[in-house]
């Protein structure tokens, strides 16, 4: 309720009918409910990325934020740059084995099949291969890498800056893409049934 303090909250997503919130600045993943009681699901403030279950678990920082299934919280750590998964019935908090080369994940975006992280250093879209089983790690998708606002073909789309990432229930993604001279774009990408 009222009493509950939160330090610099960056992102918000459902599960179910209550929201995760990556609580930056305290390093914590929280609950709220929709009657307004929060919880911590796992952290314990202490900066740190540290597997573990409950407040035995640590984060970094955490930012991006997406659930899957309304099972598994994906949070991308700043302080560590590791993606962080977290089982919300059991809050056993574990780490995705390996990423991309300069990954910076910016913003995420959960479909019914797969997780999306937005990697705004590489402008590039990158996905889950398994969003049910994070440890089997994470495949590109769409974006060339190069600066620019070019539509085409998955591998070959052109992003400028990209801030932000949706998806709606047809699994279509979306971008929020700003360039340099102030324009805005919401870009469509058209992934596929994966």
């Amino acid at each position: 309720g009222a009493a509950a303090r939160f330090n610099y909250p960056a992102k918000i997503d459902m599960a179910g009918s209550s929201m995760i919130v990556a609580d930056n600045a305290n390093h914590l993943l929280r609950t709220v409910t929709i009657g307004g009681v929060v919880t911590t699901l796992a952290g314990n403030r202490n900066q740190g990325s540290v597997d573990g279950v409950g407040a035995a678990a640590g984060f970094s920082s955490p930012w991006a934020l997406a659930v899957f299934g309304a099972e598994t919280a994906y949070v991308f750590d700043t302080g560590s740059a590791r993606v962080r998964m977290a089982d919300i019935g059991t809050r056993a908090v574990t780490t995705m084995p390996s990423l991309p080369n300069r990954f910076w994940c910016q913003a995420m975006a959960a479909t019914a099949t797969r997780v999306y992280f937005l990697d705004q250093n590489q402008r590039k879209i990158f996905a889950t291969v398994d969003a049910s089983d994070g440890s089997k790690g994470m495949v590109h998708v769409a974006g060339g890498g190069s600066y620019g606002c070019s539509d085409g073909e998955l591998a070959y789309a052109a992003f400028a800056n990209p801030l932000a990432l949706a998806a709606d229930a047809e699994g279509t993604l979306y971008v929020f893409d700003s360039t340099n001279g102030g324009f805005v774009n919401i870009r469509r990408v058209h992934v596929g049934s994966g």
